[in-house]
């Protein structure tokens, strides 16, 4: 075939078929006969539907639920290869004819819904998705306990050290141990951690239990994909004899590399409104790792963001002082609940930011004089200022004087 030979195909929903079209030395062979599609007998799907849509990483915010359940059963996924905008799920119990309504889902990175389990019955049970479109169910079954008290306890966690900072090039290594409790005086046992809100488990131990309990201890690389910038929580569940164990907990410290930003600009500073005074920003950034380039923004209040500088080269361990004065929004009111933020990004979108507070007021006499003052009146006023700026105060006591002089002629 040359180059401007072809093959193509068309797949006609409406009419079930696939069309072709073959061009040979620049004739175009339209197929004369429809061929019709079916079922594809290995996997009954029809040839037509969008058969690659897939749950992934399905996960319960626990595996253990006390009898009665009167908390539901949280479950997160993802969806992928999606249709349309909206697939509906449908979710059954494979031990109770109990109906659960189906849900619509919108397109989007995580999806998370919660499943009353309240009339289960004490057992083990799964809860099994599909995708309505399909007569096959996608993704993994997802099991859990109901019961008066699991069949194994976990207690006890120990992390060390319990405060992390992201390395560069490397995952920190955690170590931990778990004690575990079985009510049988050897068997195996699965334990399984994660991290924060990630139900799915991102690692499992297999440890043998020789006489009712054991301390098991173990280490895992921190994966920053799973972590959050400050408090974090990893989460321990174990399995035995096809039981679950109650998921605890505990918290550390992990720090992501960010941009150090340090302002210098004093809190609850005070200024008058409309006298075309700036907010000025001082300070200085740098950054400890290689951030490659920075942006900064601020925002008064609610108020549109404002680009100060957009990818900016960054020089390891460089401090840049600078200044920078900004004007405020012309509508502002009057108050001391007003704030300015100011942030710095890195090109891994790590943020830093500062909020500053301040007060913006107004200078203005009003007094109500009954009759008219008489020549060489003493008047004393007594001027109270929620600002220190003697400046305005005068200038307006002036202008106050003036024109009690115009009164009294």
């Amino acid at each position: 075939m040359s180059s401007t030979d072809s093959f193509l195909y068309h797949i006609n929903s409406e009419k079930q078929i696939i069309e072709i079209s073959i061009q040979w030395n620049n004739r175009t062979i339209q197929s004369n006969h429809a061929i019709k599609l079916c079922y594809n007998n290995n996997y009954k799907k029809n040839l037509l539907e969008n058969a690659n849509v897939l749950i992934w990483n399905l996960r319960a915010n626990k595996y253990f639920f006390k009898y009665p359940a009167t908390e539901p059963l949280k479950l997160s996924y993802t969806l992928s290869s999606m249709p349309s905008s909206t697939v509906d799920i449908v979710a059954r119990y494979n031990t109770s004819s109990i109906q659960i309504t189906n849900r619509q889902i919108t397109q989007k990175d995580v999806v998370d819904q919660e499943y009353d389990i309240s009339r289960l019955p004490i057992g083990d049970h799964t809860i099994i998705l599909k995708i309505s479109t399909s007569d096959e169910y996608f993704g993994r079954p997802l099991s859990f306990t109901i019961g008066h008290s699991p069949q194994i306890n976990l207690s006890d966690i120990e992390l060390t050290p319990l405060e992390y900072r992201e390395g560069n090039g490397g995952y920190p290594l955690m170590q931990f141990s778990v004690i575990v409790s079985i009510p049988e005086k050897s068997a195996t046992v699965t334990l399984y951690l994660y991290f924060n809100n990630y139900g799915d488990y991102l690692a499992y131990v297999n440890a043998q239990i020789q006489n009712y309990t054991r301390i098991i201890p173990s280490s895992t690389r921190l994966d920053n994909r799973y972590l959050l910038d400050g408090t974090n929580y990893i989460n321990f569940y174990a399995t035995y004899n096809g039981h679950f164990s109650e998921t605890i907990n505990t918290s550390f410290l992990y720090f992501f590399n960010k941009p150090i930003l340090n302002i210098t600009t004093p809190d609850n500073q005070t200024f008058k409104k409309n006298d075309n005074t700036e907010f000025n920003m001082e300070g200085t950034m740098k950054c400890d790792y290689e951030c490659h380039n920075v942006s900064i923004f601020y925002q008064f209040d609610d108020y549109e963001v404002n680009t100060i500088i957009n990818n900016f080269p960054m020089e390891l361990n460089k401090a840049i002082e600078d200044s920078y004065p900004v004007e405020f929004p012309s509508d502002m009111t009057e108050g001391n609940n007003h704030s300015f933020r100011i942030w710095v990004t890195d090109f891994n979108n790590r943020t830093s930011i500062v909020t500053k507070t301040f007060l913006i007021y107004s200078i203005f006499l009003k007094l109500k004089f009954h009759k008219r003052l008489k020549s060489h009146t003493l008047i004393l006023l007594m001027i109270s200022s929620m600002s220190q700026d003697l400046f305005h105060i005068l200038t307006t006591l002036a202008n106050f004087l003036f024109y009690t002089c115009l009164m009294m002629n």
